[in-house]
This record gives C-alpha cells, structure tokens and sequence, in this order.
C-alpha cells in the first residue's frame, strides 16, 4: 500500500501480507478494506484529501466493471471491489490486472521502447498476459483481455488453480513446476501443493550445475511457453514480448524449448519477426504501472474540468456581450 501525492512522490507506504485464515474469517473485502482503513488512519493524512484508490490484482478482472471475478488470493468470486471502495472512502476507485499494470509501467518508463504494440507475459505463482495495443493498454470487450494463462492448452489436462483442467498455467505457474519436479500426479490439487520459499531459484541453481532432469523440466517448460507465444503472434502480431517474473530468471534454460515451439508453430515471417526482451522482475513495476495509470485518469479529469469552466465561461462572456 502507498500513499502517494499529485507529483508522484510516495508519503507514505507499508507491505502486508496477506494471511488467508483471516482472509476466509472475515471475507475478503472486510479484510482488505480493514487494511486500507488501518494504513491510512496511521499515515498523518486525512482520508477524505483521498482522490482515487487504484488496485491491483492477480486473477481475473472486469476492469470496466471494476469486478475481480476470480483471483486466487480470494476464496470468494465476483468480488466488487471498486463499489466497495468508493463506499467505504468516498472517492473513485479503479481496479487492474496486476500484469496490465507491469505494461503501463513499461510504456510510462520506456515509450520510445515499448510504444505501440507490445505484450508482457508474467511467469510466476501463476501465468499472467497484459497487451499493450495501438498505443494503449488493451483490456477487451469486458476488461478481461489477456488470460492467456487460462486459456486450454491441453484438454483434460493437469489442473490449474481456476479449478479447470488443461490451462496453460497448470504447465508453467510455480506451484505447476514444482508439481513437475515433485512427480506429483497432474490431477493434485493446486491448493495442496506447498512449494518452498525460493523453489524457483533452488531449480535454477540445480540446471546451472547442468542436472538433467531440471534441464528437462525446463526445455519443456519452454515448449509450451513458445506454443502460448506463438499462438499470440500469430493472432496479434506484436512488436515484442516482455517475459518477466521469478521464473523469468529460468529464461536461458527454457530459450531452446521457446525456439522449438515457435518453429513448429510460426510461418518463417512472422519467426523471424518475434523479439522476446527478458526483465528482471521487480514488484515495483505494477506499483509504477498504478501509479502512472493513477496520475494520467487524474490529470485528464483536471483537464476536463478545466475545459468545461473556461467554455461555460467563455459562453458567458458571449451572452453578455450580445
């Protein structure tokens, strides 16, 4: 949580985690809206100078709605968190995908680089997508464009923490890793899978040392990373591809199964075409990605404001001269 003035500079700030005993007590927005309530009330500055609360969520979310219809960090579904806020604290609320903010925080950070047509792919707990197109973020019909991690990738396949079988998340998440590394069935539970803090990185350090069974867990890992990637090209044409996360750290072990995919899954053009940028992952970026997201909605509606008082002015001025 930050607490964060017109300039954009940060006045206040605290990490919580998040314990799901309580979450499942209280109910989710009890809890969250409890925590927002308690930041504040210790942050020496009024509640009601508060002119917008953005969030950020993994999962699926209604941006235009301002709906969470599913996150796993929630026992509860179609949660309405933007009425819930402005009801709470009186000021508009917007909520985001949490891989859609890591895309504004790119184009924010690097415009002449990632400008027009880019996607980001979040490799981590689970698989998140954000498509930044045409210059902007590009969020769908219902605001919930880019799940490619819940997209089938093969039917009736391992179970994935939607609770559906076959997305591509159940082959590429953490908790999907460690099920591979573990020889666990594809049909445990991803509830009852609890993956070691550093997991990730202990995989990696085990394929630095050229251990094969990690090697091979990752060339595969690859494969249907690149078939995710390829169908997207394929479809969408982007400029770039943004990989990032923890499990981005795994990117060269994972290049020669991308490679192989995208072979068998491109026409030569759009092969050669495809750029994959590697970023080390940084929690900052959705924060940077709410933060400009944030500032452009406010500034926009300052300049709206101002427009409307100056034409009614103007109008003014014009009734009274005739």
């Amino acid at each position: 949580m930050a607490l964060v003035d017109f300039a954009g500079n940060t006045k206040a700030s605290k990490v919580e985690k998040f314990l799901l005993h309580d979450v499942k007590r209280l109910g989710f927005l009890n809890y969250f809206t409890a925590k927002i309530s308690s930041f504040l009330a210790h942050s020496d500055h009024p509640a009601d100078l508060i002119r917008e609360i953005n969030v950020a969520f993994p999962g699926v979310v209604q941006t235009d709605e301002g709906v969470v219809s599913w996150s796993p960090f929630s026992p509860d579904q179609a949660l309405p968190v933007s009425k819930t806020l402005q009801e709470r604290f009186g000021c508009p609320s917007f909520v985001s995908n949490d891989t859609n903010m890591v895309a504004a925080a790119l184009h924010w950070k690097e415009p002449e680089k990632y400008r027009q047509n880019f996607a980001v792919v979040l490799l981590d707990k689970g698989l998140g997508m954000a498509l930044f197109l045409d210059g902007k973020l590009y969020s769908g019909a219902n605001g919930m464009a880019g799940e490619l991690g819940h997209c089938c990738h093969i039917p009736e396949g391992a179970l994935c923490r939607c609770g559906r079988q076959g997305c591509l998340e159940a082959y590429l998440g953490s908790y999907a890793l460690f099920r591979q590394a573990s020889n666990l069935p594809q049909n445990t539970l991803p509830q009852d899978i609890v993956e070691p803090d550093g997991f990730v990185e202990s995989l990696i350090r085990q394929a630095e040392t050229g251990h094969p069974e990690t090697l091979s867990l990752f060339e595969r890992a690859g494969v249907n990373l690149g078939i995710g990637i390829g169908r997207l090209k394929a479809i969408l044409d982007p400029d770039a591809f943004v990989v990032t996360g923890t499990s981005a750290q795994a990117m060269p072990f994972m290049k020669g199964g991308i490679e192989k995919a995208l072979a068998q899954t491109l026409p030569p053009g759009l092969n050669q075409s495809l750029v994959v940028d590697v970023l080390p992952w940084d929690t900052d970026y959705v924060f940077k990605g709410l933060l400009a997201s944030t500032i452009e909605r406010l500034d926009y509606s300052k300049m709206s404001f101002s427009l409307a008082r100056s034409t009614i002015r103007n109008q003014g001025l014009k009734e009274n001269a005739s």
